[in-house]
């Protein structure tokens, strides 16, 4: 892990407009109390380059580096064999907020899968000045990129000041006073609502009874949404059908776009690659479509940071594409989140000696849960992309062209922030 250096102007720790709170809602938490309900309009101000943290490009790369790492080993760890997507992006984000209220191993662990600091205001620093530069190139005409977080907490719970300042300042999650105790449906319904309408619309549900209960003492989300807009936009009269080899063997009928396209064009003995960019040039989809019809498996297990760095790097656009691609969307909920964090070394965090100290102050608190949903939908006019990730606190006790990418067999994709190389959505495409 590298060490993230940043230029911080004074407005990057700033309350914009509505995106943070100077202190919790105290009022009555009950669901009928319409001051306790969650403002779902949650929105910072638009940004100018004057808002944003200058981050050097060597700095943008790091962090780009350090968050692939960590979603690479989830994937890998998770060895899912069927459509997928997730956003270690959004997985990093909440669980990054949730490092910083840990404290001895349990700050250890989680800050080396992570890789980041053991230094909490760090972590919050790093975040919180990558988040804005995210927000600012999210702004582009025809990429839009939101992210939001907000915390949740119990009625009963003691806040240590120190993490709500961290909260407040630097990830722009605000506290909601809730009571878990007798109200902990109405709460789950005030939560999934915020986050269906941070996402528009694209994550319901994200939390359910099994997640939730009166021992909870916290829950840290966030929520994040993608709209982009190809650069080079498929011809809606050029899709036609066409067969797929789902799992690289079991042919299938899918509604396959077509372009020619100056598209980033990479290629070894295991895998061909293309980056498509998306209009305004601040992000881009790249897919990696194995050379052997069934060879996805292998290929994704080989899957690392260098891949994506080397595929950005020395990928060509000399050369016009032949490219066709499956409309496709894919809706992913993780039931083994929390598995595959443990596999990831993330194990003391869940278990009665969890230190979260510097989190909750009156009561020994473990993560009881970590819900991720993501949903992606590719078509001739861009992609849309949504995320979620709740992170639950509970006490303890508790033709024509010489080259072509013709994907009609399983292949992966990430879509990426250029700036950074930040994989802020990744999962693969089996056709069924």
């Amino acid at each position: 892990m590298r060490t993230f250096k940043m230029f911080l102007f004074a407005a990057a720790v700033a309350c914009f407009a509505s995106g943070c709170s100077d202190s919790d809602s105290n009022d009555n938490p009950t669901p009928g109390n319409s001051k306790a309900a969650v403002d779902v309009q949650m929105t910072e101000a638009a940004l100018t380059a004057a808002d944003v943290p200058a981050v050097n490009a060597d700095d943008a790369k790091d962090w780009g580096e350090n968050l692939n790492e960590f979603g690479f080993d989830f994937m890998h760890k998770l060895g899912e064999s069927s459509n997928l997507v997730f956003s270690p992006f959004s997985l990093h984000s909440a669980l990054s907020m949730t490092a910083c209220g840990a404290g001895g191993d349990t700050l250890k662990e989680m800050a080396e899968v992570l890789n980041v600091s053991e230094d909490v205001n760090e972590i919050a620093k790093e975040n919180g000045a990558m988040r804005l530069n995210l927000r600012y190139d999210g702004q582009t005409d025809g990429s839009k990129f939101e992210i939001a977080n907000r915390i949740w907490v119990d009625q009963t719970a003691e806040v240590v000041p120190t993490f709500k300042t961290l909260m407040n300042d630097q990830f722009k999650a605000p506290l909601q006073i809730v009571d878990f105790v007798n109200y902990a449906s109405d709460v789950i319904g005030i939560i999934n609502e915020w986050v269906s309408n941070i996402t528009n619309k694209m994550i319901k549900n994200l939390l359910t009874p099994q997640d939730v209960n009166s021992t909870t003492q916290m829950v840290l989300v966030n929520a994040i949404h993608f709209d982009g807009e190809w650069k080079y936009k498929f011809e809606k009269e050029k899709t036609y059908d066409k067969d797929f080899l789902a799992n690289g063997k079991d042919k299938i009928t899918v509604q396959m776009m077509n372009q020619s396209a100056l598209v980033g064009y990479y290629e070894n003995s295991d895998y061909k690659a293309i980056v498509m960019p998306y209009k305004g040039d601040k992000f881009s989809m790249i897919f990696i479509l194995p050379n052997e019809n069934d060879g996805l498996p292998k290929v994704a297990t080989n899957l690392g940071q260098g891949d994506i760095s080397k595929i950005v790097s020395e990928s060509t656009q000399n050369d016009t594409i032949k490219v066709s691609l499956p409309k496709f969307k894919i809706e992913s909920k993780l039931d083994q989140t929390t598995d595959t964090l443990i596999a990831q070394g993330i194990k003391q965090a869940f278990t009665g000696s969890a230190n979260f100290s510097q989190m909750i102050s009156n009561f020994d608190v473990h993560i009881s849960k970590v819900i991720h949903k993501a949903v992606i939908e590719v078509d001739e006019e861009g992609t849309k992309a949504a995320a979620a990730t709740a992170v639950a606190i509970a006490k303890n006790g508790a033709d024509f062209n010489e080259k072509s990418f013709i994907a009609d067999h399983p292949f992966a994709f990430a879509l990426i922030h250029n700036a950074s190389n930040g994989i802020l959505f990744a999962g693969q495409y089996v056709g069924k």
